[in-house]
């Protein structure tokens, strides 16, 4: 069978056709020849685009607005901290062996203000009344002994349980003698 060349024009179509298709063979020789290659490249999209999280990435700027709003909440939490720590060195300046005659923050002493006198024995807290230190408590005057005897060496305020009577006294110094007191 033979193909009639149809001319119009002086066209000649089977040349024309022949163009096309061998265009399009080729463009389809060339993707089945590297079929592999074209199936690699759909499976390293899936792979990239398994690993680059891309809702994460969509979420990034909400996450950074969160942590600028954590930052700023952990700069207040600072500053409110700094503030009590100030207040609280204002309050009680800690131990001494000379009475403090400002605060830890260089102000001057108010009121209600206390310090740990390292110079008393035992050692004991002073308390600023606005004119003058007071002796507030030594620390003798929290211990509790219990025991069958008396503790040896007391100091006024020393408390001590008898351990056989459960009977409680108090080490007391009127300034002329000095005793146990029973307070129960």
């Amino acid at each position: 069978m033979t193909i009639n060349n149809a001319t119009n024009s002086n066209v000649s179509y089977t040349g024309l056709v022949e163009k096309y298709i061998g265009t399009a063979y080729d463009t389809v020789k060339v993707v089945a020849d590297n079929i592999a290659n074209v199936a690699l490249v759909g499976s390293n999209i899936d792979d990239i685009l398994a690993v680059a999280d891309i809702p994460g990435i969509e979420n990034i700027e909400q996450l950074a607005n969160d942590a600028i709003a954590a930052a700023a909440e952990a700069d207040i939490s600072a500053t409110s901290a700094n503030a009590a720590a100030d207040s609280m060195n204002a309050i009680h300046l800690g131990g001494f062996l000379v009475s403090p005659i400002v605060d830890n923050n260089g102000n001057p002493l108010v009121a209600g203000t206390t310090y740990t006198d390292l110079n008393i024995d035992p050692v004991g807290m002073k308390q600023w009344n606005g004119t003058t230190w007071l002796i507030t408590y030594s620390t003798s005057a929290f211990i509790k002994n219990i025991s069958d005897t008396p503790p040896v060496g007391p100091t006024p305020g020393t408390q001590w349980t008898d351990s056989t009577t459960m009977k409680d006294y108090t080490f007391y110094d009127d300034g002329d003698s000095q005793q146990w007191i029973r307070v129960n």
